[in-house]
């Protein structure tokens, strides 16, 4: 029964999971300041699934198999916003018009699609 639980922000694991719950969100607000975009997306889009994963593993209980098809495509449409991905250019914009290359265009489609 749950009514004899402490409540959640007096237990220590919560304070704790708090705690690295904001830690994260520094780390966030760093890697969008200092990693390169395309690494930040990649980890974003799977940063879901491999919490469902890693759930499961550690809690010991089984993905329904909807979650884990939801976590191949995830996986699946990483993948191929990474092969589609624009090359690193050293083309300065100067004009934001200038940013809606055929390749942005490509990746932007595939991704959507993905």
């Amino acid at each position: 029964d749950d009514s004899d639980l402490p409540p959640p922000w007096t237990r220590k694991l919560w304070l704790v999971g708090t705690a690295l719950f904001f830690l994260a969100g520094l780390l966030d607000i760093a890697s969008l300041v200092y990693a390169p975009m395309a690494v930040v997306i990649v980890i974003y889009a799977l940063r879901l699934p491999l919490v469902a994963l890693l759930a499961a593993w550690l809690l010991n209980i089984r993905l329904l198999r909807l979650t884990t098809i939801g976590i191949a495509f995830c996986g699946a449409g990483t993948g191929l916003s990474l092969v589609f991905a624009p090359s690193i250019s050293t083309t300065v914009i100067r004009h934001p018009s200038e940013f809606w290359s055929s390749e942005i265009w490509i990746y932007v489609g595939v991704s959507i699609i993905a």
